[in-house]
């Protein structure tokens, strides 16, 4: 086995090499600065329990990741940890910036602290991937503690609008972390801070602030959610989503106009 290694990245071509090529308990350390995403950044070389893979900021936040695409990083592999980095949609029609995060398949025990998410449709978006035999592969165990989500003004589209948006897989636990100021402009106009859904289990949402009107107030703003609006049930195991959650709990949180 190599030993791990630390991978010093200062350009987008050298975070996107560091990512191919990292291996268990090795660390990706980004220098401040502007990393351009204009096409998706795929992460799927795993790390183990023991020795995870981490990618993080020298200086919390001053590692900013522009996003000029649907979404930022596609996230297939499981035990990374990401800390401290800023992540902005910068698509040139606001509405195209889906998501910073697209976590999927057999991406389990991801940790997502102490990061800024701006200016997403869907800052983080979770859900399964079916097999060939019918089944789904799902991402389990996720955490994401401490970072803070918001949007600059009501997201000009009819797409979802919901900041952490995860359909599906288990044990994910959503704790201390600010969301604020997320509005959807067009279509029903309703949004969400964050939900868990489609057939997922054993979600734990404690500890957020969530505040809908911080910065720009108007349409339909919800807090945090077992549910959300109901998934399709053709996008769940088994061809059925009911329930929409079981065995959640939801406690400590404060959800403020």
């Amino acid at each position: 086995q190599a030993l791990a290694q630390t991978h010093q990245v200062s350009t987008t071509q050298e975070l996107r090499d560091a990512v191919s090529q990292a291996n268990p308990g090795d660390r990706i350390l980004l220098a401040d600065g502007t990393y351009r995403l204009d096409d998706r950044l795929r992460i799927d070389r795993p790390g183990t329990l023991a020795e995870p893979i981490v990618i993080e900021a020298v200086n919390m936040h001053q590692a900013r990741i522009e996003v000029n695409t649907i979404e930022g990083i596609v996230w297939s592999a499981a035990h990374w940890q990401m800390e401290g980095l800023h992540f902005k949609g910068v698509c040139g029609t606001p509405g195209d910036c889906e998501h910073a995060l697209h976590i999927v398949a057999d991406a389990d025990g991801l940790v997502i602290r102490h990061n800024v998410f701006e200016d997403f449709n869907a800052q983080i978006k979770g859900n399964g991937v079916q097999q060939s035999d019918g089944t789904f592969l799902m991402p389990d165990d996720v955490l994401i503690e401490a970072n803070e989500f918001f949007d600059n003004a009501a997201r000009p589209t009819s797409a979802p609008v919901t900041k952490i948006d995860v359909v599906g897989g288990s044990n994910w636990t959503v704790r201390g972390n600010f969301i604020h100021d997320f509005a959807k402009a067009e279509g029903n106009q309703i949004s969400y801070a964050a939900f868990l859904k489609g057939k997922s289990t054993g979600g734990v949402f404690e500890r957020n602030l969530v505040a809908c009107e911080a910065l720009h107030s108007g349409q339909i703003r919800l807090g945090l959610s077992f549910g959300g609006g109901g998934t399709g049930d053709q996008f769940c195991p088994g061809g059925t989503c009911t329930p929409e959650h079981s065995d959640g709990v939801m406690r400590n949180n404060i959800i403020a106009k």
